[in-house]
């Protein structure tokens, strides 16, 4: 064999090689927090997205991003599973903080009919019952009838909404206190106890001999200590009406028909026994149903609780707690001339759709020409940081393989 023909065979391998090399690459990210390389979200849905992880990163620090592809088997990276594409996707873009590793990837498959959601290794495994819930009740429903662009929308603001409920430590891997499963049961048979508070002391003057000479210093430390007293008394009292109120919601119930026991239901069982309008309202955590249902003859108990604090507010049409108000700046008022903005009064609840919209009037704005010339300089400081705020790398956070993934 001659040298120049093994030459050209090492030659030939050596490209061969290159191009395989080549093709085993993982699709590079363009966006910090939408790669929609199957182009499946739409406009209106991509500009809400973003918002929503802009001021999600914003407020938390936590970076999560959203990649659709047409086929993950399409890149030719080796990995025959969406989990193992997700995690080394994950790895090689470097998602979310190096420090606390609490990122996480939005991946649809489109072509594969699978979807992923990848969590950084900060996550606690029981983090992976929140994904797992948010993509069988909030994303698959929508992908079984080609709407791609409402599921990812949807079930994203969902894993924003649930992850930004639950605190982190900040450092390492270990989240500070894990959100408990989504069907887990608080203890019925608790007693709560009793808040400790040992009131001061009364003191009286002995007519035998002098007053104590109280001075301003001991009459302010002795109201401190009486505000203590009340403030600690409040908050005992807080405390003590929270686990009264639980431990009647979770109480256990025997069946009204048959006088069995009745088993409450987890979240994603009880939403058989809810409407539209009332799952739209647990979507919008503006109130939680509890459905207690009895084995024994199939009779169901549907217990309403309306969350204390929520944007949403009864319909006026539907009577569900679903409607919101929108302020929009149309004009910013000035120093000297006041502004327009646009009142939109939706119903989230897609079987009543109630929606208006109207144009007020603003006052001007009380400021003298510093401010003025201030407010300006910081509108448009925000506006600069708003429009480059999806440039730039992650954080170089990696994953351990945690999260879930779902079919449709």
């Amino acid at each position: 064999m001659s040298r120049s023909y093994i030459k050209l065979v090492f030659i030939i391998f050596v490209f061969a090689f290159g191009l395989l090399a080549l093709a085993q690459t993982y699709p590079p990210y363009q966006d910090l927090f939408i790669n929609d390389y199957a182009a499946v979200i739409s406009e209106a849905d991509a500009a809400e997205l973003r918002n929503l992880l802009e001021t999600f990163k914003a407020e938390t620090g936590t970076e999560v991003t959203v990649l659709t592809v047409t086929s993950f088997l399409n890149h030719g990276t080796g990995d025959s599973t969406i989990e193992s594409f997700a995690t080394n996707l994950f790895n090689m873009w470097g998602i979310g903080d190096a420090v606390t590793n609490t990122g996480v990837l939005v991946l649809v498959a489109v072509q594969d009919r699978e979807l992923r959601i990848e969590l950084g290794s900060g996550y606690d495994p029981s983090y992976d019952r929140i994904a797992d819930l948010v993509i069988d009740e909030y994303m698959v429903p929508h992908f079984k009838r080609d709407d791609y662009s409402g599921g990812i929308v949807r079930g994203t603001r969902e894993l924003v909404q649930r992850l930004n409920t639950s605190s982190f430590s900040g450092s390492g891997n270990q989240v500070e206190t894990p959100l408990p499963a989504v069907n887990a049961t608080p203890a019925v048979n608790a007693t709560p106890a009793a808040p400790a508070y040992d009131p001061a002391p009364t003191y009286r003057t002995n007519r035998g001999y002098d007053s104590y000479p109280y001075n301003s210093s001991d009459r302010d430390g002795l109201q401190y200590l009486q505000l203590g007293g009340l403030a600690v008394a409040l908050l005992g009292g807080g405390a003590a009406f929270t686990l009264l109120l639980r431990r009647r919601r979770y109480k256990l119930r025997d069946c009204q028909n048959c006088s069995h026991a009745l088993e409450r239901l987890d979240e994603l069982d009880d939403d058989v026994y809810l409407d539209d309008g009332q799952q739209v309202e647990e979507f919008l955590q503006s109130v939680d149903y509890d459905v207690w249902k009895c084995h024994n003859c199939n009779e169901h108990e549907l217990h309403r609780y309306p969350a204390l604090f929520s944007s949403y507010r009864a319909c006026p049409s539907c009577d569900y707690r679903t409607f919101s108000v929108t302020n929009t700046t149309v004009v910013a008022a000035t120093c000297h001339a006041g502004g327009r903005e646009k009142v939109t009064k939706d119903c989230r609840n897609d079987t009543c759709q109630y929606h208006d919209s109207h144009i007020v009037n603003t006052p001007a704005r009380d400021c003298d020409d510093n401010n003025a010339s201030s407010s300006f300089s910081s509108s448009y400081s925000s506006s600069s940081s708003s429009s480059s705020s999806s440039s730039g790398s992650f954080g170089g956070g990696s994953s351990s393989g945690g999260g879930s993934s779902g079919k449709w």
